[in-house]
């Protein structure tokens, strides 16, 4: 998926570079892409980054908890603390208590 999102930013810097405006370029996106296109909304965001001067196409690193912990680090902790309980491991682990 991320290598897909980052084609898909080049194709739409590539139109910005073009001259393009952000619902053509849009509209071009979605007769290749169909429903893995971007919505127009984003491209106007994206192309507004753009004008602004980002053109980084890659995801900048986010902070904030991991989004998938390992199931062997669970289950070391479990074994090792058996009688603790979900809150207990969930901070230990740093995730919430909400499944994805």
């Amino acid at each position: 998926m991320a290598e897909h999102s980052i084609h898909i930013r080049h194709v739409l810097l590539y139109e910005f570079e073009s001259g393009q405006p952000a619902a053509e370029a849009h509209l071009n996106l979605s007769q290749v892409f169909g429903t893995e296109a971007l919505s127009e909304r984003s491209v106007r965001a994206l192309f507004q980054c753009f004008k602004a001067g980002n053109k980084k196409v890659e995801d900048e690193p986010r902070s904030g908890r991991p989004t998938a912990i390992s199931f062997d680090e669970l289950k070391n902790l479990a074994e090792q603390h058996p009688y603790e309980g979900v809150r207990y491991f969930a901070a230990s682990l740093g995730c919430s208590l909400r499944a994805p």
